[in-house]
């Protein structure tokens, strides 16, 4: 956060010296997407991060979409986050076991600055006192352009009445014609 913290997160972010903050394994450029297989130069121990800093080239609409699949071993993090020039940052986070895709989706809309993290969260059973092993994994980039039609959520593109619709008849409970009087409740 450092110098980029809005405040809802870290009370005193901004006063973090300059070695005190977590170091950007790669800076990319959306311009570049969609990326594959990227690596960390330096695998994260348990409970360790790589961070990733999205340049967006002057601003971007849409969505940053970031797949992130860890060794096994342990879980894994992913967390996204999009400062706007002031104001909250957006934050997105997914969680999931070793081998399989951690899969988190950032609104881009009105940031001017991302930076997205891959956490090795260490295995379910983890001895702290035990020796930690480095785990890697690789990392999928993509942007989604914006839907032309503005509505990013096509789960509201659905045109079927709602299904507490009250415009309509009540249901017949004896329409199959068994006049079954268990169907008959007074």
């Amino acid at each position: 956060a450092a110098d980029w913290d809005d405040g809802a997160h870290f009370d005193e972010g901004a006063l973090w010296e300059e070695d005190a903050k977590a170091g950007i394994a790669a800076d990319v450029a959306l311009s570049s997407f969609p990326l594959a297989d990227l690596q960390p130069s330096d695998a994260p121990y348990d409970l360790g991060s790589t961070y990733w800093e999205v340049d967006l080239g002057g601003g971007a609409d849409g969505s940053l979409e970031a797949s992130a699949v860890g060794e096994a071993g342990a879980d894994w993090g992913v967390v996204a986050v999009a400062w706007p020039p002031s104001g909250p940052a957006t934050v997105v986070r997914g969680r999931g076991p070793g081998g399989a895709a951690v899969d988190v989706s950032l609104p881009l809309q009105g940031a001017s600055r991302v930076v997205l993290g891959v956490a090795d969260l260490g295995p379910v059973d983890m001895d702290a006192e035990a020796s930690v092993p480095r785990r890697s994994f690789t990392l999928a980039l993509a942007y989604e352009p914006p839907d032309p039609g503005g509505d990013d959520d096509s789960a509201d593109d659905d045109t079927s009445p709602p299904a507490d619709d009250d415009t309509a008849p009540p249901a017949d409970d004896d329409a199959a014609g068994d006049d079954d009087a268990a169907d008959d409740v007074a």
